[in-house]
């Protein structure tokens, strides 16, 4: 499109330069043919030079060859040469047939007679020069010339510097291949290489922000599985001294052995939840794994849903407030068992570390397109157990895989979590 624009621009510029040429060589050669024809001390010149070859080279009327040699140099030079009224000689003019269309001696009263003296006989001639036309000639070679010379510079002129722009967007989407994510294309006008530059620069920072998140995400999960296989380890070494233990009978009595037992079966059971919580979350973050997702009546699962998580949470004493601000029926996207996971994670993340003294509160409300969802409670001074925000995360990552997002806060005590989901219209 903007080539082609450009070429069009060009080849404008170099028809008008070549009607100024034509124009400005007519203002100088005002002449027509006919004209040119009745010029007649042009036509007395070129037979004063005819007159002076015949002398020079002493010919007779019977050295024709010679005659049609000087015609040959004088091409735009046409003549008769004839006695009594016929003619003895044409010139070879290539221009005579456009505007001679006889062979019969010219009208006298339009073209005057001209005697040519030979060496042996003097003859009679009749002349029409053609002059104007080899000029014209001449000026439409030099003319074509001009344009072929001048069409190509006019249009190099014109898309160099697209073609170094087009040369600097080839050479950053070489960098982008090559892993180079942040250098960006300066966008240069309003046409389709600053769109198509623009669009290279979006896709680069889109790119990079991908790339940067998948490196976050990659420190995390080694620190996170780090972190966890150190503590699995702890156990697991306690577990191992206390079977030993056992297994030498070692112990000194049935009591002694019990509390081995319940010792081992205390770890076992916090390595279960390390590994089950480390599983989840990587179940729910995994590509791979599809979800389920269907088109359901939103206001009657989320009201299912908490209405099955405040009776697990009274079950465990905690005082539960709710604002549910769900007044008309919506259909959002949803895998039920997903969400049901969700709100599982939530449960066990208020039962670990929420302060039972201070009330629950959830908050539930349509707003717009979105479906909003806000949890709170105090955190206590010391929770039961160490947290790795595996629940938290895994909850982040199915509420992201539903085209939501998931927020966590924690400021003066009080953590709070909210969720955003889309509504489908």
């Amino acid at each position: 499109m903007i080539i082609g624009f450009y070429v069009f621009l060009a080849y404008v510029i170099t028809t008008l330069m070549i009607m100024i040429v034509v124009g400005l060589f007519s203002v100088f050669n005002k002449e027509n043919i006919i004209n040119d024809a009745e010029n007649l001390s042009l036509v007395r010149m070129k037979i004063a030079e005819l007159q002076l070859y015949i002398d020079e080279k002493k010919l007779s009327v019977s050295n024709l060859e010679a005659i049609a040699q000087w015609n040959r140099d004088n091409d735009f030079f046409y003549f008769l040469i004839y006695k009594d009224n016929v003619i003895i000689y044409e010139s070879a003019s290539v221009l005579k047939d456009s505007f001679i269309n006889n062979k019969k001696p010219f009208n006298g009263s339009e073209y005057p007679d001209y005697r040519l003296n030979f060496s042996d006989k003097t003859v009679t001639l009749e002349a029409v020069s053609f002059s104007q036309v080899k000029n014209k000639v001449t000026m439409n070679t030099i003319t074509f010339i001009i344009a072929y010379a001048v069409f190509p510079l006019i249009l190099f002129v014109f898309i160099r510097k697209k073609l170094r722009y087009i040369l600097k967007i080839e050479e950053r989407i070489s960098e982008i291949e090559s892993g180079d994510m942040q250098n960006s294309i300066p966008v240069i006008g309003n046409d389709e290489l600053s769109s198509l530059a623009a669009k290279v620069n979006s896709m680069t920072n889109a790119m990079r922000e991908q790339f940067q998140v998948e490196e976050q995400l990659k420190r995390e999960k080694s620190e996170l599985i780090s972190a966890v296989s150190h503590d699995i380890r702890t156990p697991l070494t306690t577990v191992i001294s206390y079977l030993d233990l056992l297994a030498a009978k070692k112990v000194e009595s049935e009591e002694k052995r019990q509390q081995y037992i319940e010792h081992i079966r205390s770890k076992a059971y916090l390595i279960k939840d390390l590994t089950d919580e480390l599983f989840a979350n990587s179940f729910s973050s995994h590509p791979s794994v599809q979800f389920k997702l269907l088109v359901v009546e939103g206001r009657e699962l989320f009201g299912q849903l908490l209405s099955d998580a405040i009776f697990l949470l009274e079950n465990e004493n905690f005082d539960i407030q709710l604002d549910n601000k769900m007044k008309e029926p919506f259909f959002i996207y949803s895998d039920i068992n997903q969400f049901i996971r969700v709100f599982d994670n939530l449960c066990s993340n208020i039962i670990k570390y929420a302060d039972p003294r201070s009330p629950i509160r959830f908050s539930i409300e349509k707003k717009d397109d979105t479906l909003v969802l806000i949890q709170s409670n105090q955190v206590m001074k010391q929770p039961i157990g160490k947290s790795y925000g595996l629940g938290i995360n895994t909850c982040e990552n199915i509420i992201t895989r539903h085209s939501g997002t998931m927020n966590t806060r924690i400021k003066n005590d009080q953590f709070l979590v909210k969720i955003v989901l889309p509504i489908n219209p």
